[in-house]
């Protein structure tokens, strides 16, 4: 016979880590007012009983000071004793009328308090009448005297009984304690139950639920650093679900690893390619124009001239085009090794500025370049290669006749070298795509210039090698400031 797993979510598991101990506590408390509502009762009952008990001795003691008054004013008449007698005679019926009110809720004790109320009026009548024979000289008959006597006694007797049932119904003092003795365990014991309940469904959602947290967090971990996932939790609550979702992504990453890898290898092939099967020929392609633009295989026609160095230009920008693909691709895939080193930065400001003075004199642009003593960690080879390409970015795109500025700021942890030109600006929406490979401005003047859309890229690669940065301020039409940062050596 199978069973079957009980499965529940996270809301289910806390509402069920609430409700049980509420549930308990509403039982505990249900338990405890029932408990004080009997021991009210029982209060009540007490209170109540003391109270008749304490009414009917003040009514017996009334009847029995009518009694001694009547004999005592028989047995010598004067006024005070007729006084008193007439008072007692008065608040009799007011004390059996109060002790009726007490006891109308109980129907035996009703019956007998109303019984003596009416024996004590036929009574007090007989008193009375005898009371005028008296204070007209006669005296009281022992017969009547006699019978009086022995109704009183009857009175006496019910009232009695009922204060001996009162008695009886009287709650227990051991009772009474036991019922707090009950109550205060019954408030201890269920705490005590309650705080060990709570306890135990603790543990138990820290089993369930915090230990399958921490797998959670060290497979969020190892799929950050690659590493493999631990089991599989078991469960269809929230956690579970979450958990299933982390290894579908593990397994989804891997399978894109995979692809990665695949096109990296694909890629270096490529490169491989484009560096022995296509540059190695167009080499020699380069070797045989420049033998025929020289004339060293026979003299050419102006027209055969003018072709050989159109075929020599395209030539060499597709040999430029192939370089820094090469590159761009070494420093990308960081196999290209940077020799960082103190180097000072004048020199090579100068031999930058020498490098490009024929494409600045062939548009008459003059290139300025600040005096500076800083120096750097870099490898002056690439950080040469970065400057010439902006100085050789910035001459394409200005107007003839116009300025370059390069300036210099050096604190204690960085260089900053600023090249400030007079072109046409880079509209806003292209600032953060300008160092994208392949990308154009999109500008008449971006059409008009020819390049390869690599250089700027390949700046950005060799500024970052140098765990420096790179970047572009310019408003269009305004001209464009290209800086680089790179570390300062002291």
């Amino acid at each position: 016979m199978s069973s079957k797993t009980l499965h529940l979510t996270l809301f289910q598991k806390a509402l069920i880590l609430v409700a049980v101990p509420l549930t308990f506590e509403l039982c505990l408390l249900g338990t405890v007012t029932v408990l004080l509502y009997q021991a009210e009762n029982e209060a009540r009952q007490a209170d109540h009983s003391k109270a008749v008990i304490a009414k009917t001795t003040e009514v017996i003691q009334l009847l029995f000071d009518v009694g001694y008054a009547f004999v005592a004013y028989d047995a010598k008449t004067n006024e005070i004793l007729g006084d008193r007698l007439n008072q007692e005679l008065a608040e009799t019926p007011k004390q059996l009328k109060a002790l009726e009110e007490l006891v109308r809720s109980e129907p035996a004790h009703l019956t007998i308090v109303q019984s003596v109320a009416s024996e004590t009026e036929e009574d007090f009548q007989l008193v009375k009448s005898r009371k005028k024979v008296i204070e007209d000289g006669g005296h009281l008959d022992l017969m009547e005297a006699f019978n009086m006597r022995q109704d009183l006694n009857e009175m006496v007797a019910k009232l009695d009984s009922m204060i001996k049932d009162e008695r009886a119904q009287q709650a227990d003092p051991e009772a009474v304690s036991r019922l707090n003795s009950i109550i205060k365990m019954s408030l201890f014991g269920g705490v005590l139950t309650s705080i060990l309940l709570a306890a135990l469904l603790v543990m138990k959602f820290h089993q369930s639920t915090t230990r399958r947290l921490k797998v959670l967090m060290e497979n969020s971990v190892r799929i950050g650093t690659g590493a493999g996932l631990v089991d599989s939790l078991k469960g269809d609550d929230e956690l579970g679900q979450l958990d299933r979702v982390l290894h579908n992504t593990a397994e989804t990453l891997a399978v894109l690893e995979r692809e990665r890898l695949e096109v990296e290898r694909v890629k270096q092939q490529f490169v491989s390619m484009i560096s022995h099967d296509l540059r190695t020929p167009l080499s020699a392609v380069k070797s045989t124009l420049e033998l025929l633009g020289a004339g060293a295989l026979g003299a050419l026609s102006e027209k055969a001239q003018l072709k050989v160095t159109r075929a020599e230009d395209n030539l060499r920008h597709t040999m430029d085009l192939i370089n820094n693909l090469l590159d761009l691709e070494k420093m990308e895939s960081g196999r290209m090794e940077l020799d960082l080193k103190h180097t000072e930065l004048q020199p090579i400001l100068d031999r930058c500025t020498e490098a490009v003075s024929a494409l600045a004199d062939r548009k008459a642009i003059l290139v300025k370049s600040a005096q500076t003593q800083a120096a750097v960690m870099a490898d002056e080879r690439r950080l040469s290669q970065l400057i010439i390409n902006l100085l050789g970015n910035a001459i394409k795109f200005s107007p003839e006749k116009s300025e370059i500025d390069i300036e210099i700021k050096s604190t204690k942890s960085m260089t900053k070298i600023s090249i400030i030109d007079q072109g046409p600006g880079i509209p806003t929406a292209q600032k953060d795509l300008i160092f994208d490979r392949y990308h154009q401005t999109g500008t008449d003047e971006a059409a008009r210039v020819e390049g390869t859309g690599l250089g700027l890229a390949i700046c950005k690669a060799i500024a970052e090698g140098h765990n420096g940065s790179i970047g572009v301020d310019s408003l269009e039409g305004k001209g464009s400031t290209f800086w680089f940062s790179v570390p300062t050596s002291s």
